[in-house]
């Protein structure tokens, strides 16, 4: 994945027939792409401010959880943090997140797989999608991200379920971890432009 590279959201013709705009707002191409794959590079990274933050792992409630990836948005810089081959990401979180205010939806998840990784007690949030649609929408029956993108993007995204079920099928060659950091990035610039939905959705209902 290289730096730059704009991933396809949507399909432009079928919204035009459908009467649909996507919404203009954050693109994946506005963002510097950087495939973080060791500690030396780590350590070059710091958060403060809004930092939008989706992690990728098995959520196991049993035993510790076991973590691939860390996507991160700080500013225009996205990161994608391979856990597999950085020894200090541990200490390094515990150490820069305490200056960040974390956006995303549903966070609650990646929450719990960090602190189990990193012993962090608390960390600080500044907005939640998934918590927004449900103070606008208490009785809705689903506020999975995708649902959300269509309805209020209208872009698609893939349901994370089926697309964590999809890399069982990846080729054996195929570069590791792109396709979860592709993924993230579009899940944090999805979730970035339903936060500003969201916010004067709140803001115009009291």
């Amino acid at each position: 994945m290289k730096a730059g590279d704009k991933l396809s959201v949507s399909n432009a013709d079928e919204d035009a027939d459908e009467g649909r705009k996507p919404v203009q707002g954050l693109n994946t191409a506005d963002f510097t792409v950087n495939y973080i794959g060791d500690s030396a590079e780590l350590n070059k990274i710091r958060l403060s401010g809004q930092v939008g933050l989706k992690v990728f792992g098995d959520n196991n409630h049993r035993s510790l959880p076991e973590i691939e990836g860390v996507a991160l948005i700080c500013e225009k810089e996205y990161y994608y943090i391979d856990i597999r081959n950085v020894e200090n990401f541990a200490d390094w979180f515990r150490r820069e997140s305490g200056g960040a205010e974390f956006f995303g939806h549903d966070l609650k998840d990646s929450y719990y797989m960090l602190m189990c990784l990193t012993g962090c007690d608390s960390l600080n949030t500044h907005f939640d999608t998934a918590i927004a649609q449900y103070v606008l929408d208490p009785a809705r029956s689903s506020y999975s991200l995708a649902g959300l993108s269509n309805e209020y993007l209208h872009e698609s995204i893939e349901e994370e379920k089926d697309f964590l079920a999809s890399q069982g099928q990846i080729d054996m060659f195929a570069e590791p971890g792109k396709a979860l950091s592709e993924y993230g990035l579009l899940c944090l610039v999805t979730a970035g432009n339903l936060m500003e939905l969201q916010k004067n959705r709140i803001e115009a209902e009291g």
